[in-house]
């Protein structure tokens, strides 16, 4: 393999490897604190609120599995907040 074939590929390993890491998401239900009026009473998500759903987004199937949270991703009011936020409803 000819050297500027090798440094390429080991660029690439590096690039792709950020890429990973930076879109990695810290699933924290807390950072939803934002969201609990919309959920709860279908006040309208504040821009904040909708914000903190799309990042955390990867992790709404992991809420899904808790009991406790489970009834706030699976209520009316929820289907409201994921149209306002324009986040499609998770298939878990």
């Amino acid at each position: 393999m000819n050297k500027a074939l090798f440094v390429c590929m080991v660029a690439l390993v590096v690039v792709v490897g950020h890429v990973a890491v930076t879109e990695a998401v810290e699933c924290n239900i807390m950072d939803l604190t934002d969201c609990m009026p919309a959920f709860t009473s279908g006040k309208q998500p504040t821009e904040e609120c909708c914000k903190k759903l799309k990042e955390q987004e990867p992790c709404f199937c992991g809420y899904m599995d808790d009991p406790i949270f489970r009834r706030y991703f699976n209520s009316p009011e929820a289907k409201k907040v994921e149209d306002t936020c324009k986040i499609p409803a998770p298939k878990c």
